[in-house]
């Protein structure tokens, strides 16, 4: 019931105007996996098959804007605010 209600509540949603990817090298995932304090974290192998296998949706009317988060998370903030505000 619960599935069916959250697949409903999905279809209902309007598509992005605009999506943000977020960029980062395998090595600085991995990396930053292993600073992560967090109780049953992801292997290695999880996060290096999860990177290179990562599948981007496609929105057709939606316009797609990369942005490089290897950088302080304060910069990729301030990226993306202005991607936003640029978009705007």
């Amino acid at each position: 019931m619960l599935a069916a209600l959250e697949n409903r509540i999905y279809r209902q949603m309007p598509p992005p105007d605009l999506v943000i990817r977020l960029t980062v090298p395998v090595e600085v995932a991995l990396q930053r996996n292993k600073d992560r304090i967090k109780k049953g974290k992801e292997a290695d192998e999880y996060v290096l098959r999860r990177h290179t296998m990562a599948v981007v949706p496609t929105y057709p009317t939606a316009k797609t804007i990369e942005v490089d988060s290897n950088q302080p998370r304060s910069q990729t903030i301030q990226n993306v605010r202005q991607v936003i505000w640029e978009y705007l």
